[in-house]
């Protein structure tokens, strides 16, 4: 049996941090260590540089991904940080329809798409009060396991807590199907959405995908290293339209990237609003 050492865990962090961006040294979860030696012995390779010389190969995409997710991080409910989403429905898509009708939303590192879903709840409720808006969501994530789930649209009820419910009842709109066990979204919220694998380290990749009025990505910036948040920033802004809208977790702020974004007060939270250069 393979027992991880502080030696090769060193070298498959540094590894993560290359590939996702994703610092070890950030997580203050517990547990990660004992997960990734579980990932390594479920492999039943004979040593430790046999799993490394896979995880590095071109070959390895299947290892590399089941290591991801042992490391990301997939906690999260419905209308997390309701003053976004509250400021989402009541003022930005109500200030932009007056320039345009089609709004494209992103959910960056979606996880397991409870955030992706609520977008989509907001968007469904100001759709029912003006008929001609259309929208385009997409949620993405480095963890394939966490886009299977989203994909399911399947919750177990802590996905479910006192926020999304204070929020619910002041949007309603058909949303979930309660079952004995389960959660399951509505079938015509769960079309408005489209779910894909994206590494958001690979800022080429991302460079095509220009033309967002809205990013999310929250609880994500704490993970990163500084210069490489410092890189996002600057191709969010990229990829924003005019006016365009980023959103943060209520723990993280770009406040050391002046020229780009200025900040909006969305009641009790905050977001970014893009500054044309």
């Amino acid at each position: 049996m393979i027992i991880l050492d502080s030696i090769t865990y060193k070298e498959i962090g540094a590894f993560i941090r290359e590939h996702s961006g994703i610092c070890l040294e950030k997580i203050q979860e517990k547990g990660v260590w004992e997960r990734i030696e579980r990932h390594i012995q479920s492999l039943e390779l004979q040593t430790i540089k046999d799993y490394l010389f896979l995880l590095k190969s071109p070959c390895g995409a299947p290892i590399r991904d089941g290591l991801m997710a042992q490391v990301t991080v997939n906690e999260s409910f419905f209308f997390r940080n309701p003053g976004q989403f509250r400021y989402l429905a009541l003022d930005f898509f109500k200030e932009t329809l007056r320039v345009k009708d089609r709004f494209h939303i992103w959910s960056a590192g979606c996880s397991t798409g409870e955030e992706t879903y609520s977008l989509a709840h907001m968007a469904q409720w100001f759709h029912k009060r003006h008929p001609e808006t259309k929208f385009f969501i997409i949620g993405s994530d480095i963890n394939r396991q966490s886009l299977k789930k989203a994909h399911l649209g399947s919750y177990r009820k802590r996905s479910w807590r006192k926020p999304s419910e204070d929020l619910f009842k002041e949007f309603p709109l058909p949303f979930l199907c309660e079952h004995p066990k389960n959660l399951e979204i509505e079938n015509q919220i769960r079309q408005m959405v489209h779910f894909k694998y994206l590494n958001l380290r690979d800022l080429e990749s991302l460079k095509c995908q220009i033309g967002w009025d809205i990013i999310f990505c929250r609880n994500v910036f704490i993970y990163f290293a500084d210069a490489f948040r410092t890189n996002l920033v600057e191709t969010f802004h990229q990829l924003l339209n005019k006016g365009g809208m980023l959103f943060l977790g209520e723990t993280e702020n770009i406040l050391n990237a002046p020229g780009l974004f200025e900040l909006v007060r969305c009641g009790s939270a905050f977001g970014y609003r893009k500054i044309e250069k």
